[in-house]
C-alpha cells in the first residue's frame, strides 16, 4: 500500500522525500509549508498526514493552546491535534483500503488538513482579538471540493 500511495503523490505533482532510513516517514511541500506523512509497515493501510502548526507556543498562547486543540478535535472530522516538544501539530490519520482512488484521498486528506490549519488559525486570531469570546465559529467543510486543491500537477502546463 505504500508504494500506492507514493505513486499517487507523483501522479498528482509533489515531490516526497524519505525522512528516514526505513522510508516510513517521508515530506512533502504545499503552499509554503513542509507536510509529513507516516506510513505504518505493521499497518499498511493506515495513513497519517500531518502539518506543525505552532512550533513555539507563547506565554500568551499557552492558555487557550489546548482549548483551540480540542475544539479541532472535537469539532472537524479526522482532523486531530496534539502537542509535544516540538510545538502544535494537527494530523490526519485514516485507513486508506486497496479499492480506493489514492490520488483522490490524498488530495483530500490535504484539503483537510488545511481545513484544521485555518480553523485552529480563525481560534487563534479570535482569542488574541477578543479574550472573553468562547462563541467560535464552526467552519467544518472538511468535504471541501476536490477541485479547489491547486496542486504542482495542475500548474505544469504553466511552468513550461
Amino acid at each position: 500500500m505504500k508504494e500506492k500511495i507514493l505513486e499517487s503523490f507523483q501522479r498528482v505533482g509533489f515531490v516526497v522525500t524519505p525522512i528516514d532510513d526505513d522510508q516510513v516517514a517521508f515530506s512533502f511541500e504545499y503552499e509554503g509549508r513542509t507536510y509529513l506523512c507516516i506510513t505504518n509497515p505493521n499497518d499498511p493501510e493506515y495513513l497519517s498526514i500531518g502539518l506543525p502548526v505552532l512550533k513555539e507556543v507563547t506565554e500568551e498562547q499557552m492558555p487557550h493552546v489546548f482549548q483551540w486543540m480540542n475544539h479541532i478535535n472535537a469539532n472537524l472530522k479526522y482532523a486531530k491535534t496534539y502537542m509535544d516538544d516540538m510545538g502544535v501539530w494537527i494530523w490526519y490519520e485514516r485507513m486508506v483500503t486497496e479499492q480506493e482512488d489514492t490520488d483522490e484521498v490524498l488530495i483530500r486528506i490535504i484539503l483537510n488538513v488545511e481545513n484544521a490549519l485555518n480553523t485552529f488559525d480563525e481560534l487563534i486570531e479570535k482569542d488574541m482579538d477578543d479574550d472573553d469570546d468562547d462563541d467560535y465559529s464552526d467552519d467544518d467543510d472538511a468535504d471541501a471540493d476536490i477541485d479547489d486543491i491547486d496542486t504542482a500537477a495542475d500548474n505544469a502546463d504553466t511552468d513550461q
